[in-house]
């Protein structure tokens, strides 16, 4: 083999790695988006949110918090049945807005990567 296949052969790889990866990326990107999508749904149909508020929240949910998200959710709808809270919104805006800024770091936004 000459040195020039053994380049051709990494690059070809490299390009093959590259192109896996980048598909990879944008299906984790589709994933996050169709989580964000049901999780403004979940807002909205259960817990009072406007479209707006719930589009606001939902932005903020990343893969990494998505699944401690929805089970507050879950937690908040199990008690909102055996206790009366006279503004399930703001009482839900509340708990995720400090579940969600305990994992943030600070002084930094959520950017989508295109």
């Amino acid at each position: 083999m000459t040195m020039a296949n053994v380049v051709a052969n990494q690059t070809n790889s490299s390009s093959s790695y590259i192109a896996t990866k980048d598909k990879m990326n944008v299906q984790l990107q589709e994933m996050t988006q169709n989580q964000r999508r049901q999780f403004q749904q979940y807002l909205v149909q259960y817990f009072d949110f406007t479209p707006v508020n719930a589009q606001e929240m939902s932005d903020r949910i990343t893969a990494e918090t998505y699944q401690e998200a929805v089970q507050k959710l879950m937690s908040l709808r199990d008690r909102f049945v055996k206790t009366f809270v006279k503004d399930k919104a703001a009482y839900t805006f509340k708990s995720l807005d400090e579940l969600l800024r305990s994992k943030e770091i600070p002084n930094t936004t959520v950017e989508e990567v295109e």
